[in-house]
């Protein structure tokens, strides 16, 4: 691979202004309606379950990693699995608020089909505010063992942001470098207000945490060579070769080889990859997407950019949530 390789992934994702869209993404607890802790994998009313159950009864289509389904399609949207089994719906690029809504509401439907099945509650909440980390039930997504095993060492608090937080974001279009610049830098710094606002999470194992949105304490505990509000955003340009750089340099968690998992984490960055310095491996394109999705700061390029700072809240406040960012981000006065 070479840097034009790496920097070619942004002007494509770029759309004129009148073809710009938004979506949403929000997690959720799924879990034990007379324990309030989350689901197990497997059993009767597993998160296995509750993925089939979705399958048989709203035409989603299971996707599956290594023989284990990890996630779950129907045409532009997905439904995945955060590591502690926090539900993740992934809508579609919409036009209009009217459409990010409607999609909700249909979701939410589904919830309700779900909880009048099964013994399940869904809360709407930034963090699981009963269990701890110890009680976590580990998802066995195949890129999650990494994860778990390297969190630790860069955070006291990284398995608690794995295993038991849940966030919502919006998520919407650049029109060029230029743009994606402004964006970066507006959404990075009205994010610490946009958590304030949309705090919903203030207990913890059971305890007034001590804060509003103890979820973002979390994040200040996460693995920060990936995490937060990378210094670049304020101090250069933030062009889109800026944020390569800064990709560049993160850690590597894993690649993917013959369709397995390869755990790489602490033995160099993707710019070590590049130079043919990790484990003998040599960095190919699909390398290059998969190390972006797992970089987490505050505002992420994929190349359409995320806002992610905002605590998962009920459904009527994630539409004010995309509304706040729509109004932002696409006012170009």
């Amino acid at each position: 691979m070479n840097r034009n390789e790496l920097l070619d992934l942004f002007p494509a994702g770029e759309r004129k202004k009148e073809d710009r869209r938004i979506g949403a993404e929000y997690e959720k607890l799924l879990v034990d309606r007379k324990t309030g802790l989350s689901l197990p994998w497997s059993g009767k009313y597993g998160i296995e379950a509750v993925l089939k159950f979705f399958c048989d009864h709203f035409g989603w289509e299971p996707y599956e990693d290594e023989g284990i389904i990890i996630a779950l399609r129907r045409r532009d949207q997905s439904i995945t699995l955060e590591p502690g089994g926090q539900f993740e719906m992934s809508g579609a690029p919409h036009a209009s608020l009217n459409d990010v809504e409607a999609e909700l509401k249909n979701h939410e439907e589904e919830l309700f089909a779900l909880r009048d099945s099964m013994p399940i509650d869904v809360q709407w909440l930034g963090i699981n505010p009963k269990q701890g980390i110890d009680q976590v039930n580990w998802m066995p997504k195949p890129r999650y063992r990494t994860m778990r095993r390297y969190m630790p060492l860069k955070g006291k608090l990284g398995l608690a942001m794995m295993g038991l937080t849940c966030t919502v974001q919006s998520n919407l279009d650049i029109t060029g470098e230029a743009d994606f610049a402004k964006k970066m830098k507006m959404g990075t710094g009205v994010g610490p207000l946009v958590t304030a606002l949309f705090a919903n999470s203030w207990q913890f194992e059971g305890q007034d945490s001590g804060f509003q949105s103890f979820r973002a304490n979390v994040w200040h505990h996460t693995d920060p060579d990936r995490s937060g509000m990378p210094r670049f955003v304020f101090d250069t340009d933030c062009g889109y070769e800026d944020y390569v750089n800064w990709v560049l340099d993160v850690p590597l968690y894993f690649v993917k080889r013959e369709g397995k998992y390869v755990d790489l984490a602490g033995k160099g960055t993707f710019r070590d990859l590049m130079a043919g310095r990790v484990s003998g491996h040599h960095a190919r394109p699909e390398d290059w997407k998969l190390h972006m999705s797992t970089v987490f700061p505050d505002v992420r390029a994929r190349p359409f950019l995320e806002f992610r700072q905002a605590d998962v809240v009920p459904p009527e406040g994630i539409v004010a949530l995309s509304a706040l960012w729509k109004g932002i981000v696409y006012d170009d006065d």
